[in-house]
């Protein structure tokens, strides 16, 4: 399953508001406000940030090895 068509043409990007990536651009300082919110409620609450799919499976690796 695909989340984005490839065929999509690429004007879509700019004139689609709700384009994955508009999406994501838009709504990311949202989150991020959400999340300072949460730590500051929750000081404990340990946070695990990962860039890529490579760096997910080598922390739920170490996490299954625990």
């Amino acid at each position: 399953m695909r989340l984005v068509d490839p065929r999509t043409p690429l004007h879509r990007f700019l004139t689609d508001r709700d384009h994955i990536v508009r999406w994501a651009w838009r709504t990311q300082p949202l989150v991020a406000g959400q999340l300072a919110d949460y730590l500051a409620r929750r000081p404990g609450l340990t946070v695990v940030r990962m860039r890529s799919h490579n760096e997910a499976y080598v922390w739920l690796g170490r996490v299954a090895q625990a």
